[in-house]
């Protein structure tokens, strides 16, 4: 299946794109010129397509020339302790609606999205995915929307769509700056760990499982004869 993966050099992107290779599928790494590809070294047989999402002209001539079936979208602003009020997340809702236009455009059939844990109701005292929504941040909030809006976006365009929920998330190659690795790193180098009181329970999970997840969806969906709909999970 030819499936393209945006933010294809990300923490989550680069590891989806490996376990696609993995299972055989023909991947398009959308990446953003001038981004590090760090993450993707070592990784062969794939397209790596340098695009920028908000250049829609090129954009839409990428697409048509690559012609993906299906697409993981996992491009987002996600700077480390600015981006969940940052005013681009607004861009970045912008861009993602766009796209949804021109992979249909492109013939892609399938589009699988992702959002955040921080879509539910935090006041709750727990998190789950039965959960009510109550975003508390900018960033939650574009990606409640996103989910919400591209849902009825991909059925008028004839598309499916699957929307993933992430939670916490750990694994090789994560920002140093995440809690995972800053922790292993003031061990490794004897230094105290500034944190909290530790009362609060946290469920990580590897990244590359959340990968495998995600990669599943597609040929998934495409291998059921439905209309197009909206599936929702939490991984």
């Amino acid at each position: 299946m030819r499936i393209l993966v945006t933010g294809a050099a990300g923490f989550v992107g680069a590891s989806a794109v490996r376990r696609l290779v993995a299972d055989g599928h023909t991947v398009g790494a959308l990446v953003r010129p001038g981004s590090s590809r760090r993450r993707l070294d070592g990784v062969e047989s794939i397209t790596r397509i340098e695009c920028d999402l908000a250049d829609r002209a090129a954009l839409g001539q990428a697409l048509s020339a690559w012609k993906p079936q299906a697409c993981i979208h996992l491009a987002w602003y996600a700077v480390p302790g600015k981006y969940l009020d940052d005013p681009e997340n607004l861009d970045c809702l912008a861009v993602s609606l766009g796209l949804l236009d021109l992979l249909a455009q492109a013939g892609c059939r399938h589009v699988v999205m992702t959002g955040t844990c921080a879509e539910y109701d935090t006041d709750l005292g727990y998190l789950r995915e039965s959960g009510p929504t109550r975003p508390a941040t900018l960033y939650a909030a574009a990606k409640l929307s996103l989910g919400i809006i591209a849902a009825i976006r991909a059925g008028q365009l004839g598309m499916t769509l699957s929307w993933a929920r992430l939670f916490y998330l750990y694994g090789p190659h994560e920002d140093e700056r995440r809690m995972v690795p800053s922790l292993i790193k003031a061990l490794l180098d004897r230094k105290p760990f500034k944190a909290s009181s530790g009362r609060q329970v946290r469920d990580y999970l590897h990244v590359d499982d959340v990968a495998s997840a995600l990669t599943g969806l597609a040929p998934a969906a495409l291998s059921m004869s439905a209309p197009a709909t909206r599936c929702t999970c939490a991984t």
